[in-house]
């Protein structure tokens, strides 16, 4: 099982957080096909949320295809849909470039900018490779 992290000051609501960590760990591959889900008792009571909220992202995350359910048995990972990481992608570059335009109000010029994120860029792949 996963650890799910969940922000409940956010403007995202609890549920979309939820997708995004399951739809995640499942692209990633953290998550593997045919691996068990937490019931959504278990889960509610584990991140302390309300059964419905996690019923109606388990709902989603099944009509999205990344998980299925088996009468009597419970929740399954699903093969992650092909299309899948492309649009995780999307939306993850789409927030870059909103923190992007961001940090483009503040008065530094576009060299500096470009150098930040360089060097952001440099510390996470580092990190992506010590984890290996």
């Amino acid at each position: 099982m996963i650890a799910i992290k969940i922000n409940y000051h956010s403007d995202v609501p609890v549920y979309k957080q939820i997708i995004t960590e399951f739809a995640d760990a499942i692209i990633s591959g953290r998550l593997k096909e045919g691996e068990d889900l937490p019931s959504i008792r278990k889960l509610a009571l584990k991140i302390k949320v309300n059964p419905n909220t996690i019923a109606k992202a388990y709902l989603l995350l099944q009509t999205k295809g990344y998980i299925y359910s088996i009468s009597g048995v419970g929740y399954k990972v699903a093969k992650p849909p092909m299309e899948a990481m492309e649009e995780r992608l999307k939306e993850l570059e789409n927030d870059l470039r909103d923190t992007l335009m961001k940090m483009k109000k503040f008065p530094i010029n576009g060299e500096t900018l470009r150098k930040r994120v360089s060097l952001l860029v440099e510390e996470v792949i580092k990190n992506v490779h010590s984890e290996s």
